[in-house]
């Protein structure tokens, strides 16, 4: 006899959409033993970064350029081999009844240190941290906290009962208003809690998750940098910043360890020293601030906050928290490539857009398409799944012990020299076809334009094969804003084009080729068709 049985999976397990009321379940009266974070002492502060800025410059024009200048070369990073390391695991009972006395265990590359049972009931809301020490190594190592491992405690959920840490792996600081802190006590997160902790700790391990499964053929292994949850603050309502990385203000000099926090705003008095709590000026990679803004109702929305919109982030990923936390490890956004047809002044009507491929990558719109594909179900997370744009894919992989800073940091990584082949469509190659190579310039922070005059000329071989004369960059800006090129190629009184990005040469870069080899498929470009779309348009 053979039985049927449906079974409804609910989580991004297997790629599959959440429910979408799980996140209604009420919270059950009991215990919850939580892991929320480990920290890692010392901490040493991250990097600082400045860069050149250039204004209306008659080539490049405006932007920021790269390489960035680091502020203080003298700074330590990280921890001497040999070095005592401290490890603060903090617990807390996220439920609503007292948690009994419960066994802990210190774990270290998998294997079991140190271990105990606590002496005394954990009152709801109540916090207890667990210190262990380490002597500093090289290489990727591992650090393991969890609780109720015999489960002696009916809990809400295990699923936070435990907490592993690539040592080594990149430091996140959050921060959440006390505000957003209790909403996040009265819906179930992906974890099956009710713990804004517990949704934040998921944030970072899906993040990594990302990061294992980004398996491009220059990473064939993923992205081998990870990140980790160093630091929670719960703050005031209002303090932290409704702008930019919405974290609170710091006072230099700032202990690392355990830095003073001030309200945001004391930044606007005119006498104040304060900073933005920000990578460069702390103990940590990258930061973020969640404030009660995410709280706010939308009449258009039913009288709904953004999470009840939305609350496939509370089951999962905040698609969009990743691409700000890719910011926060140095990467740009890409959608900075793209040329309006009214910002060609080389061939005026034509725009360009590097399509899906590029488009759908986490720096540009990832964030929305992961959303819809994940998240809402419109595609699976699965072997054949991309988040992260190849070359940046690179970056943090090959670079995955810089200390972080922002932005653009592989820009401008390009081979050597550089061999183009134009092609037409049918394949034939455009040979003996007088080529301008027209670079980008950057319009500060907004997509670029492409000048009338080109930076280089000459001519394609019979095979259709012209080497760039020099850097496709005089210098790069770190957003990328000047990083798109344009080809013409003039044959028989006609006139061919075709584009490439600096991610074409990043690529090649990448591959290991000191000179990069690059074919490209040519369009024909017809000026009176290009101006009656205009008009259209108009």
């Amino acid at each position: 006899m053979i039985s049927i049985i449906t079974v409804v999976l609910t989580g991004i397990v297997f790629g599959l959409p959440y429910t979408s009321d799980e996140w209604k379940i009420p919270r059950p009266g009991k215990a919850d033993l939580t892991v929320t974070f480990i920290e890692r002492l010392p901490r040493y502060p991250g990097t600082a970064y400045s860069y050149q800025h250039v204004d209306n410059d008659p080539v490049l024009g405006t932007g920021d350029l790269l390489p960035p200048k680091p502020a203080d070369t003298t700074k330590k990073g990280w921890p001497d081999v040999g070095e005592k390391i401290t490890f603060i695991a903090h617990v807390k009972n996220a439920g609503t009844k007292p948690a009994i006395p419960f066994d802990w265990h210190w774990t270290l590359d998998g294997r079991e240190i140190i271990s105990g049972v606590t002496e005394q009931p954990l009152a709801p809301g109540q916090e207890l941290v667990f210190t262990n020490y380490w002597t500093w190594q090289t290489g990727d190592h591992y650090v393991a906290f969890d609780v109720n491992r015999v489960g002696r405690d009916d809990e809400i959920t295990r699923n936070n009962n435990t907490v592993v840490d690539q040592i080594n792996g990149l430091a996140f600081h959050f921060f959440v208003e006390q505000g957003l802190a209790d909403w996040f006590t009265t819906v179930r997160n992906g974890k099956g809690s009710y713990c804004w902790e517990d949704w934040a700790q998921n944030q970072v391990q899906e993040m990594n998750r990302t990061f294992r499964d980004d398996v491009h053929p220059t990473t064939p292994e993923g992205i081998k940098l990870r990140v980790r949850l160093d630091r929670i603050f719960v703050i005031p309502n209002g303090w932290g910043d409704p702008e930019g990385m919405h974290t609170p203000a710091i006072v230099p000099p700032v202990d690392y360890d355990n830095p003073v926090l001030f309200p945001w705003y004391v930044k606007t008095n005119a006498n104040s020293t304060a900073e933005t709590y920000a990578n460069g000026n702390t103990g940590c990679d990258g930061v973020w601030g969640f404030t009660t803004g995410y709280l706010k109702k939308d009449p258009a929305k039913g009288n709904s906050n953004a999470y009840e919109v939305l609350s496939h982030w509370i089951l999962g990923p905040e698609w969009a928290l990743f691409h700000e936390l890719g910011h926060q490890l140095g990467l740009h956004d890409f959608y900075l490539a793209p040329v309006s047809p009214d910002q060609n002044h080389a061939l005026p009507g034509v725009g360009f857009n590097p399509g899906i491929v590029f488009n759908s990558q986490m720096m540009h719109s990832g964030n929305y398409a992961h959303d819809d594909n994940i998240a809402k179900g419109k595609g699976r997370w699965d072997v054949n799944y991309r988040f992260w744009e190849e070359g940046a894919a690179n970056d943090l992989s090959k670079d995955r012990y810089r200390r972080r800073g922002m932005f653009g940091w592989y820009i401008d990584r390009i081979p050597a020299s550089n061999i183009v082949q134009f092609i037409y469509a049918d394949g034939t190659p455009a040979g003996n076809g007088k080529v301008s190579f027209f670079r980008a310039k950057g319009r500060g922070y907004a997509n670029p334009e492409i000048p009338a005059e080109p930076a280089y000329t000459g001519t394609t071989d019979d095979n259709g094969v012209w080497i760039l004369p020099g850097s496709p960059f005089i210098k790069a800006f770190n957003w990328g804003s000047n990083g798109t090129f344009l080809y013409t190629v003039k044959k028989d009184g006609k006139i061919w084009y075709a584009w490439m990005t600096y991610n074409d040469f990043n690529l090649e870069y990448y591959r290991g080729k000191e000179i990069g080899e690059y074919r490209l498929m040519l369009t024909q470009y017809k000026p009176e068709q290009k101006q009656k779309q205009i008009n259209a348009e108009q």
